[in-house]
C-alpha cells in the first residue's frame, strides 16, 4: 500500500493484532489507539516513510506465551517519524524494535510489563541510525517496566532518554549515545 492515511481510529479487544502494516509506505496515521488486542497493538515490517503521529498503544498482549505480547511491534521498518508516540501497560515489552534504521521522534513508555512479567519500555534490537527521544515512566511497582529501555546490537544511533523510575541496559553501550 501507498500513500494512506488514517486517522482518529480505535482498535479494541481484537483476537489477533490491532493494526497490521506491511509493505507499506509513504503513509500518515494519527490519533490512533489500539488497546487490550491478544497480540501487539500496532505492527509494522517492511515499510518504509511513514509517519505516525499522537499514537497508543494500551494493555495489549494476553500474557508472555502471547505470540507478540508488545505494544508496538516494529520490524525491518525504514525512514519513519514518530511524534508523540506511546506504549502504556501493554504485557511485555511497549516498543519492540527490531532490523530497524532511521527511524526518527518522540516516544513515551510508560509501565510496560505487568502481572508481574519484567516489561521493557523498549527494545532496540539490531538496528542502525535511529534518533530517538525516550521518556521512560513507571508508576506501578518494579515489576512492572524493570528497565526503561534495553538494546542490543545497535550502532551509528542516539538515543537521548528522560526517565522517572527507568534503568537503561545495554550490551552496545559503545554503539549508542544514551543521555
Amino acid at each position: 500500500c501507498i500513500n494512506v492515511k488514517a486517522s482518529n481510529v480505535n482498535l479494541r479487544r481484537n483476537g489477533g493484532k490491532g493494526l497490521a502494516l506491511s509493505y507499506v509506505t509513504d503513509s500518515s496515521f494519527s490519533k490512533i489507539t489500539s488497546d487490550a488486542n491478544a497480540n501487539e497493538g500496532i505492527g509494522a515490517e517492511e515499510s518504509a516513510n511513514n509517519k505516525f503521529i499522537d499514537c497508543k498503544t494500551f494493555y495489549n498482549g494476553t500474557s508472555f506465551a502471547s505470540a507478540r505480547p508488545y505494544g508496538w511491534k516494529l520490524s525491518g521498518v525504514r525512514r519513519s517519524h514518530f511524534i508523540g508516540c506511546e506504549a502504556q501497560e501493554d504485557y511485555r515489552y511497549g516498543f519492540h524494535i527490531s532490523n530497524c534504521r532511521d527511524l526518527s521522534g518522540t516516544i513515551l513508555v510508560d509501565s510496560n510489563g505487568r502481572e508481574a512479567t519484567p516489561g521493557i519500555g523498549i527494545h532496540i534490537d539490531n538496528s542502525t541510525r535511529f534518533n530517538l527521544m525516550v521518556n521512560s515512566v513507571n508508576f506501578h511497582t518494579e515489576t512492572w517496566q524493570g528497565a526503561g529501555v534495553e538494546m542490543d546490537a545497535c550502532s551509528a544511533s542516539i538515543l537521548m532518554l528522560t526517565n522517572d523510575d527507568a534503568r537503561v541496559t545495554s550490551d552496545d553501550r559503545k554503539d549508542a549515545l544514551v543521555q
